[in-house]
């Protein structure tokens, strides 16, 4: 039976290249602070972030904080031979990125270290097109996430940064090869799973969901 992914990435495509250079502009301003307020307050050591494309949320000012604050980054870089993704660790936006001319998005240099072990992340950061209430994350179609997530056996958290514009209330035909996501921050807010027969587990400080302007400063 036909799921409704392919319909959905479409749809959503168009409707991120339909987004004014002013909402891209606020949506990434906003995401940005509520990513580095995450980062401060669970005080990450260690994250895997991707470099975002054209209208995907910027991710670069979250990647200079951590740099300038002794966090160690990892970015993927894709082999387009084997559809296989590795992390490699940068410290420098300007010398250690090089541009992929297939996907217009920037990659570690191919002689950056590697990633050893996937659980060493703290998190890993990822983007997508379009996502549900029950954050089933759809991306660009590759599966190089899903992949990546599952031969690398990574069971930290799995946070998608996302526009508000990107929710669907739709509830995404997932496989059984897709990875659900942990949260998703929005320049709005932070979505949590909605799981109507379970209870969150009380050892978790969840207070962050309901983030005044105040908290962020």
């Amino acid at each position: 039976m036909k799921n409704n992914k392919t319909q959905l990435r479409e749809s959503y495509l168009q409707i991120r290249n339909m987004l004014s250079d002013e909402f891209v502009q606020f949506a990434n301003q906003n995401l940005t602070r509520k990513v580095i307020w995450f980062i401060n307050k669970y005080q990450l050591k260690k994250i895997g972030i991707y470099l975002g494309a054209q209208n995907e949320v910027d991710t670069k000012e979250i990647i200079q904080f951590c740099l300038l604050n002794k966090i160690e980054v990892y970015v993927p870089k894709s082999e387009l031979d084997s559809n296989q993704m590795q992390f490699k660790r940068i410290k420098n936006l300007t010398t250690d990125l090089v541009k992929n001319e297939k996907w217009d998005i920037l990659e570690p240099l191919a002689n950056k270290p590697d990633l050893v072990d996937s659980n060493d992340l703290d998190v890993l950061f990822m983007p997508l097109v379009v996502f549900d209430k029950e954050l089933n994350r759809v991306g660009m179609g590759k599966g190089y996430y899903d992949r990546w997530i599952k031969e690398h056996d990574f069971h930290k958290y799995k946070i998608g940064l996302a526009q508000s514009s990107q929710f669907t209330n739709k509830i995404i035909d997932a496989d059984v090869h897709d990875v659900k996501l942990n949260f998703v921050i929005s320049e709005k807010q932070i979505h949590i799973p909605l799981q109507e027969t379970e209870e969150l587990d009380e050892t978790l400080d969840v207070t962050y969901w309901r983030l005044n302007e105040d908290e962020l400063d």
